[in-house]
């Protein structure tokens, strides 16, 4: 089966999608709700995007607006550049579907962190009217410099007092 010129500019699009994270960890998993906790809600008829281009902006305006917290990261000494890329499938209704670690960053913390992320995002938008309804695969890059705490400077010794 090959890609419509429009479904390969989406997957182009997606692809390049980049994403900055600022910070906090979660287990990776699937986004099944454990011991039947309740779901998202779905997005709303009125919050779908007119064409598969405003889609895949949406989703990645969508994945934008969730900010994690890298600190516990930091607070434990790991710092560094990190990517992973994280391939993940939303249904037409706006639930994610599924999410997978696709290529670590060599870091399992941070890999959650970008799971956790993706998940956070849900319920994503509708889909445009010119999409159908077989669920869509997007795979984008999570990337964050995590510096190192500057250094505490050194107290200095505090002399005796005089007599």
């Amino acid at each position: 089966m090959t890609a419509s010129p429009s479904a390969a500019r989406l997957t182009a699009l997606v692809a390049a999608l980049s994403l900055s994270l600022s910070p906090l960890a979660a287990v990776a998993q699937e986004p099944a709700a454990p011991g039947g906790a309740a779901l998202p809600e779905a997005a709303s008829a009125a919050e779908a995007p007119a064409t598969t281009e405003d889609y895949v902006a949406a989703v990645i305006a969508r994945i934008n607006s969730v900010r994690l917290n890298t600190a516990t990261l930091r607070d434990a000494g790991i710092t560094g550049d990190f990517t992973t890329r994280v391939t993940f499938t939303t249904g037409a209704d706006g639930r994610l579907v599924s999410s997978a670690v696709s290529e670590s960053s060599g870091h399992p913390m941070f890999d959650n962190i970008a799971m956790a992320q993706i998940r956070s995002a849900e319920p994503f938008p509708l889909f445009a009217p010119d999409m159908g309804d077989a669920d869509r695969s997007f795979s984008i890059l999570v990337t964050s410099n995590i510096p190192a705490l500057p250094e505490a400077p050194a107290e200095e010794a505090a002399e005796p007092p005089a007599e």
